[in-house]
């Protein structure tokens, strides 16, 4: 997917869909503030999966923000081809991409602490789209 030496959620990202790493700085704030309320609803009883939708809807609302619509057709038809990825829908592959690079990534400059049973449970349940496709997107 990456004609770079970038990993492959990245390439995704920032070659396909072309999103602005300056975009996410400007909305660093509001990002961060909604992944933190996350793990705090996370943390309670029943707010797991409250928790994890919210995080998908960051991720997904990242990109239709910060990408033109062409690119973000051409991405999933782009997924859509590709063996590596033939589950799920594009649009997951897509959100969980952003998603991850969210909650990794230090331009954000996220408090790691704050964020880590997210990232656990995420990694625990394959980022939802199983080990094969975490391979391929290159998540560790």
């Amino acid at each position: 997917m990456s004609s770079s030496r970038l990993p492959v959620y990245q390439g995704i990202l920032f070659e396909c869909l072309k999103i602005s790493k300056s975009f996410l700085g400007r909305h660093r704030k509001s990002i961060v503030a909604r992944l933190i309320a996350a793990e705090e609803s996370a943390q309670q009883r029943s707010g797991e999966f409250g928790a994890f939708n919210e995080c998908l809807h960051i991720g997904a609302s990242a990109v239709i923000l910060s990408a033109k619509r062409a690119d973000i057709k051409a991405t999933f038809e782009r997924i859509a081809k590709n063996p590596d990825f033939d589950k799920p829908d594009p649009s997951t592959i897509v959100t969980i991409a952003m998603l991850y690079y969210l909650l990794h990534s230090k331009m954000l400059e996220l408090d790691g602490a704050k964020l880590t049973r997210i990232k656990i449970r995420l990694t625990d349940m394959n980022w939802l789209v199983g080990r094969a496709r975490m391979n391929a997107l290159q998540l560790s």
